[in-house]
């Protein structure tokens, strides 16, 4: 399948475990995802190039800097992909390598670079307004679409009075209009109906390639973090941040409510964009925009831009470069 590139959200952090390899699928291939011995995550595709076994059936080695080993005959492969031994050999076999792709991990998440050439530095999208003031609670959600789907549906505010009608939506006139700005980052929405030049809350901004904010108030912001599957599958990553309800014993309660009235807003967007034909918007030819649509236009406007992860098969494995990123708490 075919994405946009950059740094893309691939997974959370707690999914990846210490010496446990993660079968995970994403952009139509199926990739494994293990840590090194210093705790870094690495991501290459989980088929052994001997023959075909799943890499991620198999065990992390802790010597050294770290190698996974394939279940079938034990052959190992660094964090760039590299064959480092062959137990029928006794040694290397420099011929024989796993596609990777580069990663890193900043505010929580696994990002992976789908791009051309080496990485060389981190320069993961975040939000400036999410300081260390803020705390977040979670929830996950997985949808048989296609990751545009998903995407538009939070670039496209005049749906909230009748998707969500009790819940987000009430007291919305979709007749007022929005403002839109669009730069090399991504797509933001201006939409404070009292307030049309509000920057501080009332908005909603997506950074390219796959994560989203929605700005509910100074003290809650949510974010949605698209991970694309495959062409007719997507993995959500739905965050609330917030100001409030910090404490150890208090935070778990408020946690309780907020994504029970999260998981209520989404089940009402899933009805309707699960309804739409085709899955992608990318092939959605005969669908006609209005003025409101202005973000989706554009996003749809970049899609010829998209390439694939692997353009192909045998091309030399690369890993990221390490450098500093800062996290977000939890």
């Amino acid at each position: 399948m075919k994405i946009q590139p950059g740094w893309h959200v691939a997974i959370d952090s707690s999914e990846l475990k210490p010496h446990r390899p993660l079968a995970v699928r994403r952009f139509g291939i199926d990739w494994v995802f293990w840590r090194d011995t210093s705790g870094d995550p690495v991501m290459m595709e989980d088929r052994c190039p001997h023959r075909s076994a799943r890499l991620s059936l198999g065990v992390v080695n802790q010597a050294g800097s770290g190698s996974l080993r394939c279940p079938y005959h034990g052959i190992e492969f660094d964090g760039r992909g590299r064959c480092v031994h062959v137990p029928e050999l006794q040694r290397s076999a420099p011929g024989l390598g796993v596609p990777t792709l580069p990663c890193v991990e900043a505010h929580g998440f696994v990002w992976v670079w789908v791009g051309d050439g080496r990485v060389e530095q981190a320069t993961v999208p975040w939000f400036e307004n999410l300081g260390p003031g803020f705390v977040h609670s979670r929830i996950d959600a997985q949808w048989p679409t296609h990751f545009s789907r998903w995407i538009e549906n939070e670039l496209d505010v005049t749906h909230l009075p009748f998707v969500h009608a009790s819940t987000i939506g009430r007291g919305f006139d979709p007749a007022v209009p929005s403002r839109f700005e669009f730069d090399e980052r991504g797509i933001l929405i201006l939409f404070d109906q009292k307030d049309p030049s509000n920057r501080a809350h009332q908005f909603a901004r997506l950074l390219y390639p796959n994560i989203w904010q929605l700005a509910v108030s100074p003290t809650m912001f949510l974010v949605m973090a698209f991970a694309a599957i495959d062409d007719e599958h997507t993995q959500l990553y739905f965050r609330t941040y917030r100001s409030f309800g910090r404490l150890p014993l208090v935070k778990p309660v408020v946690d309780i409510f907020v994504n029970a009235f999260n998981r209520k807003v989404v089940a009402q967007d899933r009805r309707v964009v699960l309804s739409q034909q085709p899955r992608s918007s990318g092939v959605a030819s005969g669908e006609v925009l209005f003025k409101e649509d202005a973000a989706v236009r554009h996003y749809r406007s970049l899609m010829p831009g998209f390439i694939e992860p692997l353009a192909s098969r045998h091309e030399a494995p690369v890993r990221f470069q390490r450098a500093a990123v800062t996290n977000a708490p939890n």
